[in-house]
């Protein structure tokens, strides 16, 4: 994949299914990390993460965006932050995507920079398990 995504992001270029790209927040009593990943079932995927014992914010959730597009956004952070990657505690499915102390600000200007049209996204919203 490329280092440099910004060729894909166009809109009405679909190859595929559509996805979802996140930041998320975990914590527990332990450990606190961000989390960067993909879905195509948004609350499912966040649920599961809080079955394992963290708590959960959503920073920053893009959505109904070309799944290839999602995956290679999801790269580029990666490769972006990988000086700053975290092993948590608790290993989990997605736990090598994890790191510590994302900007976030900096995370979503980049992000509305190579998505640079309007997508419906959801930010700064804590999920309770009840």
């Amino acid at each position: 994949m490329s280092k440099d995504p910004a060729f894909l992001f166009y809109p009405n270029d679909s190859v595929g299914g559509m996805g979802n790209l996140y930041l998320i927040k975990l914590w527990n009593r332990e450990e606190s990390f961000y989390k960067i990943g993909t879905t195509v079932n948004k609350y499912c995927r966040f649920y599961q993460l809080m079955k394992e014992g963290y708590e959960c914010k959503i920073i920053y959730l893009l959505m109904k965006l070309d799944y290839f597009k999602v995956l290679n956004l999801e790269s580029y952070y990666k490769d972006l932050y990988a000086d700053l990657q975290y092993t948590p505690i608790k290993k989990f499915g997605g736990y090598t995507e994890c790191f510590h102390n994302i900007d976030e600000e900096d995370y979503i200007n980049r992000l509305r920079v190579l998505v640079p049209y309007n997508l419906p996204v959801i930010k700064n919203l804590e999920i309770t398990w009840r």
